[in-house]
């Protein structure tokens, strides 16, 4: 009786481990996404710009993966991810080399 209890036990602690891992993350987006000035326009890329390029709309800002927004497809991506570290700093007309594509950058608002 004691085994099943302890492994019972111990399941219980692993999963409030990985929520308590999973609240953490999630705070920590939170708290990038309220630093973000998204009504300031900047004429490089950075974190909480938005860039038009030659085939798609990315956001800067966290990893949120393809998101929908105004019957448009919009990449929501870390500044930290491969794509994001190319984007940054780039400016209109700079060109990026991902996954094997050339994209131009077009806009950043």
């Amino acid at each position: 009786m004691g085994d099943k209890y302890e492994t019972a036990r111990e399941m219980m602690n692993l999963e409030k481990e990985k929520y308590s891992t999973q609240l953490e993350d999630a705070e920590k987006m939170k708290t990038i996404l309220n630093s973000l000035k998204i009504e300031h326009s900047s004429e490089k890329v950075v974190l909480g710009s938005l860039v038009k390029s030659s085939t798609c709309l990315f956001f800067v800002s966290i990893s949120l993966g393809k998101i929908p927004v105004n019957g448009k497809e919009v990449f929501v991506i870390s500044p930290l991810s491969p794509i994001g570290q190319s984007l940054m700093g780039k400016q209109v007309n700079n060109s990026i080399e991902f996954a094997g594509k050339v994209e131009r950058i077009i806009a950043i608002a």
